[in-house]
């Protein structure tokens, strides 16, 4: 699939081919679009790559079947609320179809001109170094306020000069 596009500098115009497929390869994240019966209109290699399938396998099946393993849309799955309430829609779950770790997973309607819900644009990131930072810093909040909460000791917070003595 190739568009062409317009872009203008100042009085400058010249016309660009962009091969979007290729682009969507270059993303870190699994993308997709997909229709309103669930079906994978078109997948970058990184999604391909995630689940373990070509991608020629993964154009045209159904995305629960693809992403999840499942052979009924997934309650859960952002795709499915984002149907129902036709606004942009995420969770943050395990997939173990995608291997070990925490994923993102992101479904944004896109609306027709006639208001009309035409496919959504799904990605799949993996956040599994973000959800591990976040649990350590939810381990030491809960650290520092049972050392705050229930220290006998005096505590002193000393202002500190740029060359590092105490000011």
């Amino acid at each position: 699939m190739v568009w062409p596009f317009s872009e203008k500098a100042g009085s400058y115009r010249e016309e660009k081919i962009v091969d979007f497929p290729e682009a969507f390869d270059a993303l870190e994240e699994g993308f997709a679009i997909i229709d309103k019966e669930h079906n994978i209109i078109l997948a970058n290699k990184t999604l391909a790559d995630m689940v373990g399938m070509p991608r020629y396998s993964v154009e045209g099946s159904k995305c629960y079947q693809v992403i999840h393993n499942a052979n009924t849309p997934v309650l859960s799955c952002p795709h499915i609320r984002s149907l129902e309430r036709k606004r942009i829609t995420s969770m943050t779950a395990k997939e173990p179809k995608l291997g070990s770790g925490t994923y993102q997973f992101n479904a944004s309607p896109v609306i027709g001109s006639d208001g009309n819900l035409r496919y959504f644009v799904y990605t799949i990131r993996n956040v599994s170094e973000l959800e591990e930072i976040r649990s350590d810093l939810l381990e030491n909040k809960k650290r520092w306020q049972l050392l705050f909460n229930k220290g006998t000791d005096a505590m002193f917070v000393i202002g500190l000069k740029e060359d590092g003595r105490p000011g």
